[in-house]
């Protein structure tokens, strides 16, 4: 009985002790679980994630592949390479020749050329002849000629210049000037342009005086005594000269010689061309009528003596004469009276005793050859002088009407006009080719392209573009631009950056070749240099990058993604580690960013959630 008693005693301490491990082992765990619970609040707490950064994936930067091909003006230093990133090196271009006037939309530039072995002095009196019929008929020149201007480029500024045009709307138009610098012997000058197209031009500058040695066309009031005016204050033989409604009348008299000089020019030193317009109204033959032009006159000891070129003797007579000395050569031309004529008188060198002259009828095309062309006979008159007219030793009386002259060289110089330039062709326009990675960026996840270009420009008031390559049109564009107004750069280094939207697909090629142009807004005063110190492209494809800030001292397990709009929630699951502090940035090509505003959140494993609002702009 006791060992029976004893058994029962061990078996009640067994069942205690077993209790009591129990019991300890259920406490045990009831605190670890406690212990493990507050410990996975007190981290849930702790957490700190925030997503900073929501976008769409873009490239870094795709650059040229080479040099820029510069269309229209020049390159001025640096390459391609300099414009890869944004450093202190960068490439310069000029635009072409800038443009006197945008109000006229083309020119021809003009090319003199020295034909003769001695130096052609400035203020020559130089013709261009143009075709202007077809450019009347094709409505790029007016019809009475007004936007036909003549400019010079000189010393950085243009100079607009007095011009006479003879002939407009034909086939061989005249364009009078005269040259602004001296040039050399067999040289050119090829500064001066002929600007036309502007169908608002208004009167032109057309001072024939500045266009011409002399120029008189006598339209002003009537004068009975022209002697009275200072530049013909000079008459001999005692002809009666006076302006009479709008020319100049000679009626002769008795005195040798009779003539009028013109003495503003004083003495004529250089080879000179005269031209003017002579109607003979009164003519009753013989050695006494002679009326035409002198040059070379002396005014002592013989006034008025000179070099002549003469209506002479009967109305077949063309003459030569070495006046009060000798005749010279005599020519056969029939001449009506009460008719104008046109007589063009050329003394070359008067040591030489040589001369030219020619006759024909106004309305008439001026002949090539000379009527006369011969020697002043054997006397000499000086070898320079005054220029005038001369008239009839009778009663005869002569109009003169529109007198020119100016300085001649023999051979005279040519000038010729270039092919035609419109307005657009003195414009900066450079394009590069420029091409996407389609390994990384296929052309099925990008969502737009975008360019980028830092510059600065001479000339702050003139607006740039880029343009890219349109495939589908064959033709650069930017009306599918985010951004078609160009930029206006400051005095400055400036950023300018244009999207290609949705539209992008029309200039990118199935290569991923990207053609980008920039260009200026047209050509103005200001020949324009621009310096680029960074210019590319990249691509904004449909994924999504997030930019996650762990600002906790304890790594975040990422889990899930949310992103939701007013039409749009779709989860993405995700297993993502962020270490304590770091900010991490997260890409995912399967998310495409829905319609602003949106909303962005990210889960913990903890169960914490970072949220991102995408506004509306």
């Amino acid at each position: 009985m006791r060992l029976k008693h004893d058994k029962h005693a061990v078996s009640n301490v067994i069942v205690v002790m077993l209790s009591l491990i129990l019991i300890v082992i259920i406490v045990t765990n009831v605190v670890l679980w406690s212990y493990q619970m507050n410990q996975s609040d007190w981290e849930r707490i702790r957490e700190d994630l925030k997503i900073t950064e929501v976008s769409r994936i873009t490239s870094s930067w795709f650059l040229a592949q080479g040099e820029y091909m510069t269309n229209i003006g020049s390159k001025m230093s640096g390459t391609y390479r300099d414009t890869q990133a944004v450093d202190d090196h960068f490439e310069s271009f000029i635009e072409g020749l800038n443009w006197w006037n945008s109000n006229y939309s083309y020119r021809r530039q003009a090319t003199i050329v020295n034909n003769a072995q001695s130096l052609l002095r400035s203020n020559y009196s130089v013709s261009i002849t143009m075709d202007t019929a077809s450019l009347v008929s094709s409505g790029k020149v007016l019809s009475n000629g007004n936007d036909l201007r003549v400019l010079y480029w000189s010393i950085g500024n243009w100079v607009e210049l007095d011009r006479e045009v003879k002939d407009v709307n034909s086939t061989s138009t005249q364009i009078w000037f005269e040259t602004q610098s001296a040039i050399a012997a067999s040289g050119s000058d090829n500064n001066c342009f002929i600007y036309y197209g502007s169908p608002t031009a208004g009167s032109p500058p057309a001072n024939q005086s500045n266009v011409y040695l002399w120029f008189d066309d006598f339209n002003r009031v009537d004068n009975a005594d022209i002697t009275t005016e200072p530049s013909y204050n000079v008459k001999t033989g005692g002809g009666t000269w006076s302006i009479q409604t709008g020319m100049l009348k000679d009626v002769g008299a008795a005195g040798d010689p009779n003539k009028l000089m013109i003495t503003a020019l004083g003495n004529v030193s250089s080879s000179i061309d005269m031209l003017v317009k002579i109607n003979v109204t009164s003519f009753a033959g013989g050695d006494y009528r002679r009326m035409g032009l002198s040059c070379c006159m002396d005014t002592n000891p013989s006034s008025g003596s000179g070099y002549c070129g003469l209506f002479h003797d009967d109305r077949n007579s063309l003459d030569l004469l070495n006046d009060l000395r000798s005749w010279g050569t005599q020519g056969t031309y029939g001449w009506s009276l009460d008719t104008w004529y046109y007589m063009r008188f050329r003394v070359i060198d008067p040591s030489s005793r040589l001369g030219k002259i020619k006759v024909w009828q106004v309305g008439a095309t001026e002949p090539t050859a000379w009527t006369v062309n011969g020697n002043f006979g054997s006397g000499t008159a000086r070898n320079w002088g005054s220029v005038g007219f001369a008239g009839s030793r009778t009663t005869d009386t002569t109009y003169f009407d529109g007198i020119v002259i100016r300085y001649i060289a023999d051979p005279e110089p040519t000038a010729t006009v270039s092919a035609e330039e419109s307005q657009i062709d003195n414009m900066l326009d450079v394009d590069g080719t420029f091409i996407i990675n389609l390994a990384t960026y296929p052309l099925t996840q990008i969502q737009t392209v975008e360019m980028q270009m830092r510059y600065r420009s001479s000339d702050i008031g003139e607006k740039w573009y880029l343009k890219a390559y349109n495939w589908a049109s064959s033709m650069y564009s930017d009306s599918d631009f985010n951004f078609t107004a160009g930029h206006k750069p400051t005095t400055g280094w400036d950023y300018y950056t244009v999207n290609l939207t949705d539209q992008w697909k029309s200039y990118v090629y199935s290569n991923g070749t990207l053609c980008v142009k920039l260009v200026d807004e047209g050509a103005d005063a200001n020949q324009t240099t621009i310096d680029i110190d960074f210019l590319g492209i990249r691509v904004v494809t449909n994924g999504t990058e997030f930019t996650f800030d762990n600002k906790a001292a304890l790594t975040c397990h990422l889990v899930s993604l949310w992103v939701n709009n007013s039409t749009h929630h779709q989860r993405y699951d995700m297993n993502l580690f962020i270490d304590l502090g770091q900010t991490l940035t997260y890409r995912r090509f399967d998310i495409c960013l829905p319609n602003k505003p949106y909303v962005v959140k990210v889960v913990t494993e903890r169960g914490n959630i970072a949220t991102y609002r995408g506004d509306a702009t």
